[in-house]
């Protein structure tokens, strides 16, 4: 729930034709942009692959839990950033007011209108920017922002809602009945909006958020009371055929947790050891500007990170979160939203805007073994300013750690890891008019590790790069004498990058390599054709 001035400047857009739906086409990512401001590039390349389905509802700031193949979504909202008076902030019908099981497969979708329920659950249903985990067949939403119906007023709820899944499915597709798969509890400790839950080992933290009363303005009219918990909250979770309710519950209090509408990311710290990373957050008692300090959550500390800065991506977004353990290093791609520095890309350095606006840029935050921190804008941007209060989606099937981490060195080649769906699309950058938006990409991972495999569909001739990937050139050699008389270089799009013709094979390799030479970064295929022959192999040029 973007509580928060936005001023807009003017944007640099790279504008493309709007894939249409089911039509799977490859961006890297939609456009590809010098490669950034460090020597250090990361270990892999990351691509986003449209696969929007028209008719899923837009959404942003809702909860979000998988079950059987199917993604259950429930509360948020249908339109896109709060407005700035009184009776505009958060209008009633542009709450989300369905739950959704949606199938990423085939596109198909069922839904159910919570009004439907009695009055205690459906206002904990429509609430905005609620905390929520699932663990195993439950998703317990907890918290959120929206309207009381008995009172009429706005307020943050203390409810925690428990979702069976299975059951709750089930009802939603059949028409049957959902009441039965929800439970609910009350507790003040959980009258909290704009914070962020998950899971390390046996307990549950709760990080920031705040108990917002009244209705959002930005008039200065003494409309509502605003209190941040300034707390990161452990507990548990009891939840039996005999009562529903928190338990095991400890607060830490600190005035570096005063943040609401951060990012909480799982992360691995050396010798694998889970831990959980807040980035982020908004807004300082003294001026209105994110939080820069990381803190990292293990079970046995909380620890600012005093020493580094994070510039990029300081209000919720995605975040896909990966882990070398060769290196012991930690890598979290961060999918633009909102930010208070952007990246000039010809000055290749960070520039402040106090206004926090919505941004394209993604960014990967890498933290070392030795606990130092950098980020590395990547070459690659959204088409639109896409990415605040977005979801990001696991693959069931990536191989990740039991705390969701996924295991980079496991990725067998182009690995889809999972998928970024809904969010705000704003127009321009502050000030700006947006929306809710149903955009779902796929993310695709391709580690780039010494001696990663080639693919190469002629048994008969190897091609072979070295180095490959490479950062600026490459040699070529085939590991037979065959005559080949033309190259083809294609993006994996399938789009022609160059056809090279020749009648001398050392000839023809010699100009690939020259044209190898000029790429963007990405990954390319090369093929050499010949009479009745054709070798291909996989291109990655990282800088």
């Amino acid at each position: 729930m973007p509580f928060s001035t936005l001023l807009l400047i003017k944007s640099t857009k790279i504008n493309f034709e709007l894939m249409k739906r089911f039509f799977l086409f490859t961006l890297l990512l939609c456009s590809l942009r010098s490669q950034a401001q460090s020597l250090t590039s990361p270990p892999f390349l990351m691509e986003l692959q449209e696969v929007t389905f028209p008719e899923w509802p837009a959404l942003h700031s809702f909860a979000f839990a998988q079950w059987d193949g199917y993604w259950i979504m429930v509360a948020g909202r249908s339109n896109g950033l709060h407005g700035f008076f009184p009776f505009t902030g958060f209008p009633e019908n542009s709450a989300n007011k369905y739950i959704w099981v949606l199938d990423p497969e085939s596109g198909e979708k069922w839904s159910y209108d919570v009004t439907q329920l009695p009055v205690h659950l459906s206002d904990a249903l429509l609430v905005t920017n609620p905390q929520f985990v699932q663990l195993e067949h439950k998703l317990y939403v907890i918290g959120g922002y929206g309207k009381e119906t008995t009172s009429g007023d706005f307020i943050t709820f203390s409810k925690m809602t428990a979702l069976d899944l299975p059951v709750l499915v089930n009802a939603v597709q059949t028409g049957g009945n959902v009441q039965s798969a929800l439970r609910q509890t009350t507790d003040d400790r959980l009258k909290i909006c704009g914070g962020e839950m998950h899971p390390l080992e046996e307990d549950l933290y709760l990080v920031g958020g705040h108990n917002f009363e009244g209705l959002y303005s930005q008039t200065g009219a003494p409309v509502f009371t605003q209190t941040y918990t300034n707390k990161i909250m452990r507990f548990r979770i009891q939840d039996d055929s005999a009562q529903l309710g928190i338990t095991n519950y400890t607060a830490f209090q600190d005035p570096e947790y005063h943040r609401r509408d951060l990012n909480l990311a799982p992360l691995m710290l050396p010798e694998m050891t889970p831990a959980l990373g807040v980035y982020g957050g908004v807004f300082r008692p003294d001026a209105d500007v994110p939080y820069f300090n990381p803190i990292y959550i293990s079970e046995e500390s909380i620890e600012l990170d005093a020493a580094y800065e994070q510039k990029m991506s300081q209000y919720t977004c995605p975040i896909v979160p990966m882990y070398d353990e060769v290196s012991e290093n930690m890598y979290s791609i961060f999918f633009a939203g909102l930010s208070y520095h952007t990246f000039n890309e010809t000055a290749q350095t960070f520039e402040e805007d106090e206004l926090v606006p919505f941004i394209d840029q993604i960014t990967t935050f890498i933290r070392y073994a030795d606990g130092s921190s950098e980020e590395i804008v990547l070459p690659l941007v959204f088409d639109e300013l896409l990415g605040t209060n977005a979801k990001f989606i696991h693959n069931e099937n990536t191989p990740r750690y039991a705390n969701e981490v996924i295991n980079l060195r496991a990725l067998q080649g182009r690995a889809e890891v999972g998928c970024i769906f809904g969010g705000i699309k704003a127009i321009i950058p502050n000030i700006t008019p947006s929306s809710a938006t149903n955009r779902l990409f796929k993310v695709f991972i391709t580690p780039l590790f010494p001696n990663s495999t080639v693919e190469n569909n002629n048994p008969s001739t190897k091609i072979t790069l070295t180095p490959n990937p490479f950062s600026y050139e490459t040699k070529i050699q085939l590991s037979t004498r065959e005559h080949f008389t033309r190259a083809v270089l294609t993006d994996f799009s399938g789009r022609f990058i160059s056809v090279l013709e020749g009648v001398d094979t050392q000839a023809l390799l010699r100009r690939a390599e020259a044209a190898l030479k000029t790429l963007n970064p990405g990954i390319y295929s090369l093929s050499f054709e010949g009479g009745l022959q054709k070798a291909v192999t996989k291109v990655v040029k990282i800088h």
